[in-house]
Parts: C-alpha cells; sequence; structure tokens
C-alpha cells in the first residue's frame, strides 16, 4: 500500500508535468504565429484556407494573395493561388530554412473560376532570399 504522502506527491508531480507541457505547447503556438507574421511581411503576402470542392468530395486548401512589387508577386503568385505542394506549416518552413535556395512551388491559378483546368496548374520557381 503506498502511503498518503506519496499519493500526493504522484498527483503533484503530474499535475506539474501537465501544466509544463501545456506551458511549452502555448509558446511554441505564439512563437510559431509570430515567426509566420514576420515571414508574410518579408515575403509580401498573406495566405488563408479556402474551401474546394473536387467531384463529390470537399477539401480545404492553402491559399495565397500576394502583395504587388513582393518577393512572392515577383516570382508569379497572384492573388487566390492555391499551394498544391505544400501544406501550409511546410510552406512557411521551406520560407525559413531553405534561404538562399531556389525551390518549385506548384499551384493552381486562383482566378476565382471553380475549375481544376490543366491550364491553371503552375510551377512557380522562389528564389529565397538569405
Amino acid at each position: 500500500m503506498i502511503s498518503r504522502f506519496l499519493q500526493w506527491s504522484i498527483i503533484g508531480s503530474i499535475l506539474v508535468l501537465v501544466f509544463g507541457v501545456w506551458l511549452v505547447s502555448k509558446n511554441a503556438t505564439v512563437l510559431q504565429q509570430e515567426l509566420n507574421t514576420k515571414l508574410e511581411s518579408k515575403f509580401g503576402f498573406t495566405s488563408g484556407i479556402v474551401s474546394t470542392q473536387s467531384g463529390e468530395q470537399a477539401m480545404q486548401a492553402f491559399s495565397v494573395s500576394p502583395e504587388k512589387d513582393g518577393i512572392l508577386y515577383e516570382a508569379g503568385f497572384r492573388e487566390g493561388d492555391i499551394v498544391l505542394s505544400h501544406t501550409k506549416h511546410k510552406f512557411y518552413r521551406l520560407l525559413y530554412e531553405k534561404k538562399g535556395n531556389t525551390e518549385p512551388i506548384d499551384i493552381l491559378r486562383g482566378d476565382g473560376v471553380a475549375s481544376t483546368d490543366k491550364n491553371r496548374l503552375k510551377t512557380i520557381l522562389l528564389k529565397i532570399p538569405n
């Protein structure tokens, strides 16, 4: 049989551990949001999630809206382009980690037409500055 003191010590330790995990995950989320904001400012764009329909299947996709004369606009991105080759998280990670590289990004041109016409599929070569 475990003593009362030992039981309370175990419960207290578990609570401290749970609080620590919560605090770390909260701080990680805040840091990621701050980094994303800095990357959006540096590359000149905003992003969002759009809902699309492909046959019977509804999907959500990651879209970008570049600012004129921003790095993404100069590379060839346009308003509402849907990024196909990367999730939102992987796209931001690419911008942060691949400095100095040129990376291919597959997109579906977001011109407001609800179509998956193959002519709207593009690959943009994005030169990521240092």
